[in-house]
Parts: structure tokens; sequence; C-alpha cells
């Protein structure tokens, strides 16, 4: 999946299936994160974005997000009502190049799960866990970027226990 967003703009896609339980994993693999490509006099950040997004509404007022940057570092927010609220310690980076992102849920906790393309299973890394109260059981999936930046996605997978 090849995504490129304007400037000042979320763009992506969203799984047409709804899923449902409080325990699942949620995994996408990134190909590659580019720059924003800023327009002149524009003064923010050029960093390039792509999102694995659990969203718990139709309209994104309730929804995790495990972010990946063009500087191979990491952003965790909880938007709970509207309300945003990042999560990570702004210390979170990888040296993989095109990394597996995974978010876990067990209940309340959810974890952020990194791993390497061709890497099993057992060696991903966990990045942050956290514990975030009253989401709903119904999500979709949606990967996006952030700006007017280029992102690639290899595949996304759900799963859940019978």
């Amino acid at each position: 999946l090849h995504l490129r967003s304007m400037n000042k703009t979320r763009s992506g896609v969203r799984s047409k299936q709804e899923f449902t339980g409080d325990r699942f994993s949620v995994e996408a693999a990134v190909a590659k994160v580019g720059n924003q490509l800023l327009e002149p006099g524009d003064k923010s950040s050029p960093l390039g974005f792509a999102a694995l997004t659990i969203m718990f509404d139709s309209g994104g007022r309730n929804r995790i997000e495990w972010i990946f940057t063009s500087e191979n570092t990491f952003e965790v927010w909880s938007v709970v009502d509207g309300q945003g609220e990042r999560l990570d310690n702004r210390k979170l980076g990888t040296k993989l190049k095109n990394p597996v992102l995974a978010v876990v849920r067990r209940g309340d906790e959810f974890l952020f799960v990194l791993n390497g393309p061709d890497s099993p299973p057992q060696d991903a890394q966990v990045g942050l866990t956290k514990i975030i109260k009253n989401m709903p059981r119904s999500f979709r999936v949606m990967l996006y970027g952030f700006g007017s930046s280029e992102n690639d996605w290899d595949n996304a997978r759900v799963v859940k226990p019978k």
C-alpha cells in the first residue's frame, strides 16, 4: 500500500471489516516512511509519519496510535473522547529499517510492539505498555500518514483468540 498525504492532512485507509474483542493483536509492516515535503515558508517539522491506528469508533474520537517517523523514532498516542494524550517518553527509536509495528490488547492493557521484517515472533520487543480504561470492544484498523509525507506498507493483519 502506497500512501501520499497532502500538507496539513491525514490520509489513509481503514478496514471495511469491524472486529470485536478485548484481546487481539494488530500488526503492520512498514516498508518506507518519507520526510514531509514542506511548502515554501512552512516552518513545521519535516518528519514523515506512518501510523498504525486502532479506531474504536467511526469518527476517530476514540483511538490508539503507534506511529513510526522518518527519523526512526516512535510516538504512542491515546485519544479518548477527542482528547489526545502522548503516552511515550519521547525516547523510543529503532535501527530497524522496515519494522513491523503491532498493538496488542489484553483487556485494558495495551502493548506497543516492534519486530524486524524477517524476525520470528519471539524476537519482538515491547516498546511500551499502558493501561487505557474503558475502550470499546469493537474496532477497525487504519493505516495513515500525516502531512505531505509518503509511506508504504507491506501488509497488515488482525489476530484474535477464538
